[in-house]
C-alpha cells in the first residue's frame, strides 16, 4: 500500500512535470508575416453560418449610450457606462437578455463607484476598476467585497485564478504587471519602454485581453503577445509586416517624438504618412485569429487560420447579409467580444428602426438569422441590441 502512494505520487508528479513542458514555449515567433494590405472584400456570407438578435430587458435598468464597455462570460453579458456626473453604472444579463443583477448605485455609498474604466466576472466577483481604485463585489448579494487601491492609474484589466493582470499607460513605461487578489504586486510581464507617453487620447488605446486565451496586444506595435497568467510569462506569438504601411517602433517614435505633445500636429503627421498601424482588436477564436487593426482612420480585417496558418486581409467588408444596418457608413463593425465561434457588437434600437423604415423589403436577406421574429418585438425605445455573429466551421 505504501507503494502504491509512492508510484500514484510519481505518476502525479510526473503528469504535473509533462504538462509544465508543454506549455513552456521556444523563444522562436509562432507565426510571422509579411501582408500587404489588398483591397479583397470579406463577404459575410463566407464568414458567417447564421447571426442572432436579443434586445438587453429595460424594464428595471435603462441602460445608458454608448455603452463603455461590454464582455461575455460564460454566456453572460457584463456591461459598463458611464452617466453624467462622474457615475459609473454596470449591469449583468443572462443570456436571454434578462437582468440578473444592477451591480451599482448612487443612493448607497460603497457603491456609488466613479467613472468605470474597465470591469471583469470570475466566477461570482464582479471586478470594476475605477481610477486608482478595484471594487470586488459579490453579484449574488450585491455587496462589496473589497476596494483595492492601487496607488496608480491602470487602464485596463483581467481578472484570472491566478491573480489581476493590470494594463497600465500613465506611468513613464507602458506595462502589464501582475498583482494577487489582494492587490499585491507579483511581476512584471510586459513591459514597453520604447513607447513615449505624450501620445493624445485617440491613440491610447493600447490593450485588449482575450479572457480565456490569455492574449495582449500592444496596438502600436506590429506585434502581438501572449501571456501566460500560470507561469506568469509572455511571448510575442504574431508578428505583423505590413512593409510601407507600417511603421516600425522606432521610427513610431521618432515621429511621435517629432509631434511633440501637439495633438493636431500628431493627427496631420500620421494622416499625412498614412502608415499609422494599431490593433484595436483581436480574437482568439477556435479555429482562426480574427484581427482588426487601424490604418490612417480607417478599420481592416486580417483572419488567420490556425490549422493551416494561412493569413488574409481585407480592406472592408461587405454586408452581404441583407442586413444593411449592421454596418456602418464606412463599411465597420466594431466587434466588442470574441468567444469560442462567434463574435459579438452592439446595435442601437433607434438605428435599427430606422433601417426598418428605410428598407421594408426584407425579401434579399440571405444569412440565417431570428431577424424576421425580432424585428416584431424590437423595442424601439428600449437598451441596446447584442448581435451575435456565429461563423462557420474553418
Amino acid at each position: 500500500m505504501f507503494k502504491y502512494k509512492i508510484s500514484l505520487s510519481l505518476f502525479i508528479l510526473s503528469l504535473t512535470f509533462f504538462y509544465c513542458k508543454q506549455r513552456k514555449w521556444s523563444n522562436e515567433l509562432k507565426y510571422k508575416f509579411n501582408s500587404s494590405i489588398s483591397n479583397n472584400k470579406l463577404k459575410f456570407t463566407d464568414l458567417l453560418d447564421s447571426i442572432n438578435f436579443i434586445q438587453l430587458d429595460n424594464s428595471e435598468l435603462k441602460l445608458g449610450y454608448p455603452l463603455e464597455r461590454f464582455h461575455v462570460r460564460n454566456g453572460k453579458y457584463l456591461i459598463a457606462w458611464n452617466e453624467s456626473g462622474g457615475y459609473g453604472k454596470c449591469g449583468l444579463f443572462d443570456p436571454k437578455g434578462n437582468l440578473i443583477a444592477h451591480l451599482t448605485s448612487n443612493s448607497d455609498p460603497k457603491l456609488a463607484i466613479g467613472s468605470i474604466s474597465d470591469l471583469d466576472l470570475l466566477k461570482d466577483t464582479l471586478f470594476v476598476l475605477s481610477g486608482t481604485k478595484l471594487y470586488k463585489i459579490n453579484v449574488n448579494n450585491n455587496s462589496v467585497l473589497e476596494q483595492l487601491n492601487f496607488g496608480e492609474m491602470f487602464s485596463t484589466f483581467r481578472s484570472t485564478e491566478y491573480g489581476l493582470a493590470m494594463f497600465s499607460q500613465m506611468n513613464s513605461e507602458y506595462a502589464v504587471n501582475m498583482f494577487d487578489s489582494r492587490g499585491r504586486f507579483m511581476k512584471g510581464l510586459i513591459n514597453l519602454k520604447e513607447l513615449p507617453t505624450f501620445i493624445s487620447d485617440d491613440f491610447r488605446h493600447f490593450s485588449v485581453f482575450d479572457h480565456k486565451s490569455d492574449l495582449f496586444y500592444c496596438n502600436l506595435s506590429r506585434d502581438i503577445y501572449k501571456i501566460d497568467y500560470q507561469l506568469m510569462n509572455s511571448e510575442i506569438l504574431i508578428s505583423m509586416d505590413f512593409g510601407v504601411n507600417q511603421l516600425n517602433n522606432k521610427t513610431l517614435y521618432e515621429y511621435l517624438k517629432s509631434a511633440g505633445a501637439d495633438h493636431e500636429m500628431q493627427d496631420k503627421l500620421f494622416n499625412k504618412e498614412g502608415k499609422f498601424n494599431f490593433y484595436s482588436k483581436v480574437f482568439n477564436l477556435k479555429s482562426l485569429y480574427f484581427i482588426n487593426f487601424k490604418l490612417n482612420k480607417k478599420t481592416y480585417y486580417s483572419l488567420l487560420n490556425k490549422k493551416s496558418q494561412n493569413l488574409v486581409s481585407y480592406s472592408t467588408i461587405d454586408n452581404d447579409t441583407g442586413l444593411n444596418f449592421l454596418t456602418n457608413k464606412f463599411g465597420a463593425i466594431q466587434f466588442m467580444e470574441g468567444i469560442n465561434e462567434a463574435l459579438y457588437s452592439i446595435a442601437y434600437p433607434e438605428s435599427i428602426h430606422q433601417a426598418i423604415l428605410n428598407n421594408n423589403n426584407q425579401s434579399s436577406i440571405k444569412i440565417k438569422s431570428n431577424w424576421n421574429a425580432f424585428k416584431e418585438i424590437l423595442n424601439s425605445n428600449g437598451n441596446p441590441v447584442v448581435v451575435i455573429y456565429y461563423l462557420k466551421k474553418f
